[in-house]
């Protein structure tokens, strides 16, 4: 039996070609902590990856559970809620920052690398010992000796909203690349999981909780967030916003932007919303270019995240993190590559007049997603001005009222997808 069209793959048929990882050690986070997770009564599969896990999980194959007398669809979405559907016993045994969680069952292990505040790497077997893989699962809550709160990216939980728009996102930019740039690729999603709880944020809302569950993959232990200046990692993330761009894609929004003023003695400069600051001289120059003889400035930091990348053929970088992605109608700001070793963490830059705009007949399919400028809506928030927010906000909603099917949310994103094409 095959699955539904569309529950299968929700990008273009391009299956990973690197092996996905099945031991902690391929992992290489030895600063890790090992927490333990419990499962969610409540919890559903919103979103499942048919072809991807069957493709990853040979003994989860339409062929190997159909000699099995199982159902594929159905022992694979019991079996991703059996694997996946879970949350930590620090985040089950508070109700602070979420509605109540019903648990059931035994506590599992699981292996935390460094910056993994809500997410952990699980090992998940198929009974028999006959196959195992490793899952990166987003959203299951604040480890042990950390106190869940409702500050920002404190929670320790991952809204339904949150999870539908980077499952969105990937899905288009998995698309442009398989068009544009077959050697780059995106971490994959195996699924999205409802859990049947509420998160409560800061903001006072009341959102549907969910687990984002990931193909696994290894975070650079030797080069820490950003790039270093002039290397290979700075050159490929640069040459995927500039990609991205044409189709009207930017990594950057307000979370990673350079606030430049003109002084007297020198300009000034600011990282979002922190203090302004003397220019280092080191960057003095390139800095008054990006003014432009003007009082002020505001540039766009680049924000892409990658994996670790493991030497494959065909593979030149992963991609990893879609939630900050924002679809824009035009680009009217400088371009500032970050780095980790350069004063202000400026690196490569472009002024605005260098900055390359979207193409027309490229950037069309996504028009409708590009999001409103400040000064066109004035103090309105992302989650009020941004299009595929809206979207999976009203579709979250509607899957938990059961307004929506998972199939149903799979054609959206797999229309979203083909428009591209």
């Amino acid at each position: 039996m095959n699955p539904p069209p569309s529950m299968c793959r929700i990008v273009p048929p391009r299956l990973p070609v690197d092996p996905p990882k099945r031991d902690l050690a391929e992992i290489d986070a030895p600063d890790g902590v090992a927490d333990q997770l419990v499962r969610v009564a409540t919890a559903r599969v919103v979103l499942l990856d048919h072809a991807l896990l069957a493709h990853d999980m040979p003994a989860l194959s339409d062929e190997a559970l159909g000699a099995a007398g199982l159902d594929p669809v159905v022992t694979r979405e019991a079996w991703m809620l059996e694997q996946a559907g879970l949350v930590s016993l620090t985040q089950a045994a508070q109700a602070e920052v979420n509605t109540p969680i019903a648990t059931i069952g035994e506590p599992r292990l699981v292996w935390r690398p460094p910056r993994y505040g809500r997410a952990a790497v699980l090992r998940a077997d198929w009974p028999g010992n006959s196959g195992h893989l490793l899952l990166d699962l987003k959203g299951v809550g604040r480890g042990a000796g950390h106190v869940p709160a409702r500050a920002h990216h404190s929670s320790g939980l991952c809204s339904l909203r949150e999870a539908l728009r980077e499952v969105l996102m990937e899905a288009i930019i998995a698309a442009i690349l398989a068009r544009a740039a077959p050697d780059l690729w995106t971490v994959p999603a195996y699924a999205v999981l409802d859990l049947g709880f509420d998160a409560l944020t800061h903001r006072g809302e009341q959102l549907p909780a969910a687990v984002l569950v990931r193909r696994a993959h290894a975070r650079d232990q030797d080069e820490p967030v950003l790039p270093w200046r002039g290397s290979a990692g700075e050159r490929v993330r640069l040459e995927i916003e500039l990609l991205l761009r044409a189709y009207g894609l930017t990594s950057s929004n307000a979370g990673s932007r350079y606030h430049l003023r003109a002084a007297a003695d020198g300009p000034r400069i600011a990282y979002v919303d922190s203090a302004f600051e003397p220019v280092d001289p080191r960057v003095r120059s390139e800095v008054e270019a990006m003014l432009d003889g003007s009082g002020d400035a505001t540039c766009d930091g680049i924000n892409i995240q990658l994996a670790r990348l493991d030497r494959q053929p065909g593979v030149r970088a992963h991609m990893v993190d879609f939630g900050h992605y924002e679809v824009r109608r035009r680009f009217d700001r400088a371009l500032v590559s970050m780095v980790c070793d350069a004063p202000h963490r400026w690196g490569a830059c472009l002024t605005r007049r260098d900055s390359p705009q979207p193409d027309p007949a490229l950037a069309a399919p996504l028009a409708h997603w590009a999001r409103q400028e400040a000064s066109a809506v004035g103090s309105l928030s992302r989650n009020n001005s941004d299009p595929p927010t809206l979207w999976a906000d009203a579709t979250a909603r509607a899957f938990r009222t059961g307004e929506m099917s998972g199939e149903d949310i799979a054609d959206a994103i797999a229309q979203a997808t083909g428009e591209i094409f």
